[in-house]
């Protein structure tokens, strides 16, 4: 090879080597590349706050694994809620009281015992609801329990109204609830929340009212808790064995020892002591004590600031229909040998009592089964009361020459406001006196003369309620006594149920993305 054509191909191949980069260059290309890689990531960061914000994660992200079934945080978050709601709402005042709780603070801040917040606790409470929820709407579905036509109509009704407000407050119905409940929440995830609720609560109602009992089974269950059941009347005198602090140091001053141990008919105690079990032992041992000379004779031995309170009111001492409770009182009220008229010094605790026992008796009262249509006004208005009148008398018109009372009961399905019907068709089954807060009503459906298919309409504290009378029940003894025996044999069915089951796994990512309050 010539050494011209050597030299020329040794300079083609010089002109195929890559060419080096300088340190400006490269500098550059990997800015560009970290430029792209960050407007992906904060865009990727857009989309998730996006889609946080409209609550997808929270809708498809485990919170718990309870029995087999993931729930969305969304889904804890509503059980969450509600407990939390339904706990406040019955108990809140108590802890606001007792145990400083602020309602208007986080709950994550404010402890409610060592090393446990208050939303933590309200927490452990709904993960136990949540627990037998979804454990008893899962054997509800294995064993072909199914929601009943009159559930299906109740939730139906629940979501039309729920729609209604949140067209009133000019809003989606998903922001309605996201509102509520927290971000995510829809009608859909809703409805299955109340549903999975409902079907957990048709299963109880199916096995609790799967256990019956005979009038024997009632009757020697009675006999064996009596107590339990009975009520019994007695007037009383109750003296604190500790003195005010006016008294007690006017004792010392006078140069008593209210500390000194003293000997008395029911052994030793301090002198203080003595006063209060001294006052009750004279006012049991006056010669003319009745039931009817109680109140008179008691206002002698009462403390001063009391003197008036048996003076004006001549049964300021009497106690009637009075259940059993622990205490030394209770124990001697409720003792098979008592017999009215007697008397006795009682040490209950921290009072000495007088008693004189008067008798002692059972639920014997009459209890009536019935339906009722509630046409409740929509506020608390002339105007809406008004409203609820004329939509009663509306469906009370075609009934005044007679209904069926299946009839009554589909129109009660349909038309009713009574969310706090025992059971469907609106069916109140043996219930007593009081049920609807109304002497009127009481007297209408006691009424020795009422027979089956009377309709009548009256106006009550919750709105305007169509009866229809179905017919005389049990004397109330012995309903609470097979009330028990039930309550009884569901708990020992249901407990089974229960320590059989799992607990339930939380899941950390979810767990932060439920709603709090």
């Amino acid at each position: 090879m010539s050494a011209s054509r050597e030299k020329r191909i040794r300079a083609e191949l010089r002109g195929q080597e890559p060419q080096k980069k300088t340190a400006a260059q490269i500098g550059g290309a990997v800015r560009k590349r970290l430029g792209v890689m960050l407007i992906v990531v904060l865009a990727l960061c857009l989309v998730a706050l996006l889609l946080y914000g409209q609550g997808l994660p929270q809708r498809y992200i485990t919170a718990v694994t309870v029995e087999g079934q993931n729930l969305s945080a969304v889904e804890l978050g509503y059980y969450y809620l509600k407990n939390s709601w339904d706990f406040l709402n019955q108990y809140g005042e108590l802890f606001v009281m007792y145990y400083g709780l602020d309602p208007y603070r986080p709950l994550a801040e404010q402890e409610y015992d060592e090393g446990m917040s208050w939303a933590e606790y309200l927490m452990n409470i709904a993960m136990n609801s949540v627990k037998d929820t979804v454990l008893f709407s899962n054997l509800a579905a294995e064993e072909g329990i199914t929601l009943t036509e009159w559930d299906v109509e109740r939730i139906d009704k629940a979501m039309e109204d729920i729609a209604l407000y949140a067209s009133v407050s000019s809003q989606s119905v998903n922001k309605y609830l996201s509102n509520i409940y927290g971000r995510g929440m829809n009608a859909e995830i809703l409805r299955k929340c109340v549903e999975r609720e409902r079907l957990a609560a048709r299963y109880e109602i199916h096995h609790r009212d799967s256990f019956t009992f005979s009038d024997a089974d009632i009757q020697e269950h009675y006999e064996q808790n009596a107590q339990l059941f009975d009520m019994v009347d007695y007037r009383m005198l109750a003296l604190s064995k500790t003195l005010g602090d006016e008294e007690y140091e006017a004792a010392i001053e006078a140069g008593d020892d209210p500390e000194a141990i003293v000997d008395t008919p029911i052994g030793e105690m301090t002198a203080e002591n003595k006063m209060a079990y001294d006052s009750c032992a004279l006012l049991a041992g006056e010669p003319g004590l009745t039931a009817e000379t109680f109140n008179e004779l008691a206002a002698g031995y009462a403390p001063e600031y009391f003197k008036d309170a048996y003076d004006e009111d001549p049964d300021y001492s009497l106690y009637e229909d009075s259940a059993y409770h622990e205490s030394a009182l209770m124990d001697w009220l409720f003792d098979a040998a008592r017999v009215s008229g007697d008397i006795e010094v009682i040490d209950n605790g921290d009072s000495f009592v007088t008693a004189l026992f008067i008798g002692r008796t059972r639920h014997t009262g009459d209890t009536v089964t019935a339906r009722r249509i509630l046409a409740a006004p929509d506020a608390d208005t002339d105007a809406a009361w008004n409203e609820a009148d004329m939509r009663a008398g509306n469906l009370l018109r075609p009934m005044e020459g007679g209904i069926d009372e299946n009839a009554f009961a589909r129109k009660a399905d349909d038309e009713s406001d009574d969310y706090a019907a025992p059971g469907p068709g609106g069916l109140y089954k043996e219930i007593s006196r009081g049920e609807f807060q109304s002497d009127e009503i009481d007297e209408w459906l006691f009424d020795a003369a009422r027979k089956h298919g009377d309709v009548a309409m009256f106006r009550g504290y919750d709105g305007y309620s169509i009866l229809f009378y179905a017919g005389p029940g049990r004397q109330e003894w012995m309903v609470n006594v097979e009330t028990t025996l039930r309550d009884e044999a569901y708990n020992a069915f249901r407990g089974e149920k229960v320590l059989l089951s799992g607990n339930p796994e939380r899941k950390a990512i979810g767990m932060r993305m439920v709603a709090s309050l």
